[in-house]
């Protein structure tokens, strides 16, 4: 006949082999929730994409979507890098270096995009926009 200690130990002995399945399940758990995937930002008209921490980017921010708004661009901003910028209207897939953590990608459907790294002013922004579509135009016509 077992005593009821030899059943707690039985018992116990069954137990620990779970609770230490379980408790490293729940480590690969956490583990994949903190790989967080790419960020994708998807484009179907002119667009300038702010990457980044918005924090450094916010002092500016208003005349940042004023200026770009002028030109006749859409703005999206991402707390994350963006790792890839879809071309809806084009069917093309663009990768963003991993290098621009903090910074501005502008891009035009059917064009490859350009990036702008670092917090940078509206009026720097506004000229970078201007030489990209100058640049584009140019391209398009086969000469200034």
């Amino acid at each position: 006949m077992i005593s009821h200690s030899g059943i707690a130990l039985a018992l116990s002995a069954c137990i620990i082999p779970t609770v230490a399945r379980s408790s490293s399940a729940q480590a690969r758990d956490t583990v994949r929730a903190r790989l967080a995937r790419p960020v994708v930002a998807v484009i179907r008209t002119r667009t300038v994409i702010a990457v980044g921490d918005t924090a450094q980017l916010a002092p500016q921010f208003g005349a940042i979507r004023a200026a770009v708004d002028s030109l006749g661009f859409a703005l999206q901003a991402f707390a994350r890098p963006a790792r890839q910028v879809v071309d809806q209207a084009h069917h093309a897939i663009y990768f963003v270096s991993s290098d621009l953590v903090l910074g501005y990608v502008i891009i035009v459907p059917g064009r490859r995009p350009v990036a702008v790294y670092g917090p940078v002013s509206p009026d720097s922004l506004r000229a970078r926009v201007l030489a990209y579509l100058r640049i584009n135009r140019e391209l398009e016509t086969g000469g200034p």
